[in-house]
Order: C-alpha cells, then sequence, then structure tokens
C-alpha cells in the first residue's frame, strides 16, 4: 500500500503579498529595473506597432511579445520591467501606491525628462512635453534618465522618512536651542546635546550628498 505522506503533506506557505509599496522598495525595485535594461539588447521599446510593449522573446529573428511573467521572455520595455519587478516581489494589485508609481510617478520622470531636453523656444510653444505623447514612446537614453530621476526621488524621501523617525524618537532639538538655553543660563540636558548633535551632523550630511549629487550631474 503506497504511503500517501506526499499528498497529505502541509504546503510550503506562499509569501506574503506586499500591500504598501514604501520608498525603500520603490527604490530597490529602480535599481533592479536599470539592471535588467540596462543593455539596450534587453531592453524593449514600449510602443510597437501603436500598441504598449511590455516584455519579449526573440525567435527566428523577430521580437514575439509574451508575457512579462513568461520565463521566455528575454527583453522588456521600462513599464514592462516594472510589471516583472511588482510581480517578482508579490506586490498585490490593491496595494498602496502600486497606482501611483505605474500611472502618475513613472509618468512625471518621463516628463521631466522631456523637459530638460527641450529648448526654450520648445517649452515656450508647450509647457507639456507629453501632450498628445505616450510616455511610454521615449528612447532607451530617455529610460534610463527616467530611472535616474526616479531614484534621486525615492533616496530623498527614504531620507526624509528616517529623519522623521529619529525626530519622533529622539526629539528636535537643534543647535540654536541649546545656544538660547545658555544664553537663559538654564540647565541643557546631556541628551538634548546629543539630539542637537545628530541633527545637526544629519543636516551636514545632506549638504554634501546634495553636493556631490551636483558635482556628478556636472561630470555627465
Amino acid at each position: 500500500m503506497k504511503s500517501n505522506a506526499a499528498s497529505t503533506a502541509p504546503k510550503e506557505p506562499d509569501r506574503l503579498r506586499v500591500a504598501v509599496l514604501t520608498p525603500e522598495i520603490k527604490l530597490d525595485m529602480v535599481r533592479a529595473v536599470r539592471r535588467r535594461i540596462a543593455d539596450e539588447s534587453c531592453w524593449l521599446p514600449g510602443i510597437i506597432k501603436g500598441a504598449n510593449a511590455y516584455a519579449a522573446k526573440t525567435g527566428g529573428g523577430e521580437t514575439i511579445l509574451v508575457e512579462v511573467e513568461s520565463p521566455e521572455a528575454t527583453r522588456f520595455s521600462l513599464i514592462g520591467a516594472f510589471l516583472l519587478e511588482l510581480h517578482l516581489r508579490k506586490v498585490a494589485r490593491t496595494a498602496v501606491g502600486r497606482t501611483k508609481l505605474l500611472d502618475q510617478e513613472i509618468v512625471d520622470a518621463v516628463r521631466e525628462v522631456l523637459l530638460d531636453e527641450m529648448s526654450e523656444e520648445q517649452r515656450e510653444q508647450s509647457q507639456d512635453p507629453l501632450a498628445g505623447k505616450n510616455p511610454m514612446s521615449i528612447s532607451h537614453s530617455q529610460c534610463l534618465a527616467v530611472l535616474d530621476v526616479l531614484e534621486e526621488r525615492y533616496s530623498q524621501r527614504m531620507e526624509q522618512v528616517r529623519a522623521e523617525k529619529a525626530r519622533q524618537r529622539l526629539g528636535n532639538v537643534r543647535l540654536s536651542d541649546l545656544v538660547r538655553k545658555l544664553e537663559k543660563k538654564a540647565r541643557v540636558a546631556p541628551e538634548d546635546v546629543a539630539t542637537a548633535l545628530y541633527h545637526e551632523l544629519m543636516d551636514v550630511r545632506r549638504r554634501l550628498d546634495r553636493l556631490e549629487d551636483r558635482i556628478a550631474e556636472g561630470r555627465k
């Protein structure tokens, strides 16, 4: 008599679906998308024959569109690469931030990249570079520029979240507060000094980060 242990064994629990897209998750996704489409041979134009394209395989010298989850997919458009990352991370379709990412944040980044490329004359003629244009019709180099914009935005948001958590945990005593206390000869607690120094160091760190970004931008 055969054992039915295999059929009755408990299944491995599925990984919980992500319900909220935090700046940290979005930043990780942006970097994963960059790795996936950095080589133009792995990139797919977002519009093919007037229709949205997400993923494709190559067969007989032809590009054949497939589902983003397909193991045969070797090329991805910008949106297709994001959809794959959402799938790999088991992000729920109803997850907070998912629709905003796909329909607003990526599109806003595309708009910013196109605006940067416009001349003053072109900007005077049209304030919206996406007017009458599909945002996914951008080139490979423009897609990478969009990822640059998104990475900077999500990095800044992560820093804001960390700063807010620090304020909640440590309080918001600043160096100017200590100076006023000393002027009034009021007592200054050691923890107030530590908190003020922490915030000053974070301010210096943010200024250095912005300076490094400007230097890096100037080298491009």
